[in-house]
């Protein structure tokens, strides 16, 4: 139907750009010191390093994601969900700077502001400022 709102979700690209060099570095520094004859324990270190906490961290960064809902705004981090009824926000702000990039927040009734992860000028480049349009008319219809 026309008249119906689309409710947008942002997350982060599916490209996996910098984690061949985020892996490989510690990979070859492990080589690196086994090779120099480093200590057992450093050698196990930066093997659970490289086998345990990238795998969370990659699944972590993955999960972080803002998600439109007809009754609420959700925001996903790593560790925790937050959603936020319509009703509830009181501004739809960006912030920061063309040169070091633009964020979205909204702000709360309590006066709280919430970064949107992945609504920034990084994430969407020149489309930030329609998509901000889409979350604002989004927020005017639904509150």
């Amino acid at each position: 139907m026309p008249n119906e709102p689309y409710f947008p979700v942002y997350r982060a690209a599916r490209g996996l750009r910098g984690a061949g060099v985020a892996v490989a570095a510690p990979v070859m520094l492990l080589g690196y010191l086994s090779l120099a004859g480093a200590p057992g324990t450093v050698l196990l270190t930066w093997t659970v390093i490289v086998l345990v906490l990238f795998p969370l961290l990659f699944v972590a960064l993955r999960r972080s994601r803002t998600v439109t809902h007809p009754e609420h705004i959700e925001i996903r981090q790593p560790f925790g969900t937050r959603r936020i009824p319509w009703r509830e926000i009181r501004a739809i702000e960006i912030t920061g700077s063309r040169a070091t990039g633009r964020y979205v927040l909204v702000r709360e009734g309590s006066g709280r502001r919430r970064g949107l992860p992945h609504v920034n000028s990084r994430a969407l480049g020149d489309s930030l400022d329609a998509e901000v349009r889409r979350l604002y008319a989004l927020w005017e219809w639904l509150r």
